[in-house]
């Protein structure tokens, strides 16, 4: 029988308090080293919680098959210790300011740049590349501590005994294996800090390994810390927690989310934009009268190891594209542009093309979307980031949504999008946007911009470099 909405939005609510919670109905204390662990290993737990309670109320539809294949891949930057390998020293006498980015990546270029050039500020790394090379610190010795994260594995797996719930069997090793991991993690860290004593920590993401051992460890030693928003939520509850002590956002709805909805209350929020997007409104010429349409599907994650809420399930995007193959089967004058999200299963898109004969008119591709939209697109997005940026080229959307449950992302509410929660739907709404009126098409783009406007305006780098510096001890 299936679930209905209401029970799977339960099923949310009871899988994200498991996570949260375990160490309550075991009275476990997970706080060790003045490190509070509970909140360390909640990213290991999300979706095997999530998997294990799909599993047991029979609505998995065998996502362990494809998850198998995951395991296999699974990223061990996540949980096993980083040993840097630079050679830069920390000044013996301090003539600037320093600011560690452990893990720079592209969300962290332009911030980079400001920091150096504008404050003259000194920024080094764990890895870096190019001419960051030379700040990348030392290795740094650790003592590893078995005993602490026997003790914590062991109280998780306690617990899930008054939850009546049992894990997935491979993600019991797997589980031990991120737990010791992220203890040694967690002392390296340390380490780290206390030898270069930064004047402040910046992280692109506070919420999960490695990024918040550090910002817990710097908290702890009274260093600074710092984050910047750099994407849209695209899960309920998963992303309403903050733990550094300085946090830059997008817009005035996340930090307002953060203030009702984290239980860590930062010192102080900025909102400054999205500073990582293209600029300007980038509006084309949609031409309602042209036969020949290319629909262009941007997707979320939907691998198994990302599927965190029981409602979410791996083939969503597989089911999307099905309904899509059956309006470019019935017409000739439709081609398909797939977006997908990185930590999508690809593999499920390139088999059903394969398998309906649509190669010639279906393509996958990783290009930016600035590069694949065309006057005549038609977007279908899910819950995504990409999604909404592409709402600035004012053209017709559709919000598909085949989970059981409530979207993320108010596109119907901003009247940006048809909502298509089934086939049937998804149906519908093309023949909608198929039919529009000159005037529907304006109604719709109103509420595009005005989306694009209140969840990613445009900001600068200069700003958030503005702020660390601001802040900074």
């Amino acid at each position: 029988m299936k679930q209905t909405k209401v029970g799977l939005k339960n099923l949310d609510k009871e899988a994200y308090h498991i996570v949260c919670n375990w160490y309550k109905v075991v009275d476990f204390n997970p706080v060790y080293n003045g490190i509070d662990y509970s909140l360390i290993i909640r990213f290991y737990l999300w979706d095997k919680i999530g998997r294990a309670i799909r599993i047991k109320h029979g609505i998995s539809d065998n996502e362990v098959e494809l998850y198998q294949k995951d395991l296999q891949q699974i990223n061990s930057f996540y949980h096993q210790p980083f040993i840097s390998n630079g050679t830069y020293s920390k000044p013996i006498i301090k003539t600037k300011a320093s600011v560690f980015i452990p893990f720079p990546s592209k969300y962290t270029e332009q911030l980079y740049e400001s920091l150096k050039t504008k404050h003259k500020l000194k920024i080094f790394f764990k890895h870096a590349s190019g001419k960051q090379q030379k700040h990348i610190i030392k290795s740094i010795s650790y003592k590893s501590d078995t005993t602490f994260a026997s003790l914590l594995y062991n109280a998780f797996i306690e617990s899930l005994e008054h939850f009546n719930l049992s894990l997935y069997h491979k993600d019991y090793t797997l589980l031990k294996e991120q737990i010791e991991g992220a203890v040694n993690s967690v002392a390296l860290s340390y380490e780290e800090l206390k030898a270069y004593k930064p004047n402040a920590v910046f992280v692109h993401s506070d919420n999960h390994p490695p990024y918040i051992n550090y910002v817990l460890n710097a908290k702890k030693l009274g260093i600074p810390t710092f984050t910047y928003q750099h994407g849209l939520d695209c899960e309920h509850y998963y992303l309403d927690d903050c733990f550094a002590d300085y946090v830059a956002v997008w817009n005035y709805y996340k930090k307002n989310n953060y203030k009702s909805s984290s239980t860590f209350k930062p010192t102080k929020f900025a909102v400054i934009g999205n500073h990582l997007q293209e600029k300007g409104q980038d509006t084309l010429s949609y031409d309602v009268n042209s036969e020949q349409k290319t629909i262009v599907y941007i997707t979320r994650p939907h691998k198994s190891i990302k599927c965190y809420s029981p409602s979410r399930v791996y083939h969503e995007g597989k089911d999307i594209l099905n309904c899509i193959l059956e309006l470019v089967s019935s017409s000739s004058n439709l081609e398909v542009i797939i977006k997908p999200h990185p930590m999508d299963e690809k593999v499920l898109y390139q088999n059903l093309i394969k398998e309906r004969q649509l190669e010639e008119r279906v393509a996958i591709v990783d290009e930016p979307i600035e590069e694949i939209i065309k006057p005549n697109s038609i977007i279908i997005t899910e819950d995504s980031t990409a999604g909404v940026e592409a709402l600035k080229y004012s053209l017709p959307c559709i919000h598909a949504h085949f989970a059981n449950s409530n979207p993320v992302l108010p596109f119907l509410e901003y009247e940006a999008a048809y909502l298509a929660t089934t086939s049937s739907e998804l149906e519908d709404a093309f023949k909608k946007i198929l039919n529009l009126s000159a005037i529907e098409l304006q109604q719709m783009r109103l509420g595009q911009q005005k989306m694009i406007t209140d969840l990613i305006p445009e900001g600068r780098s200069v700003d958030l470099a503005n702020f660390i510096n601001e802040n900074i001890k």
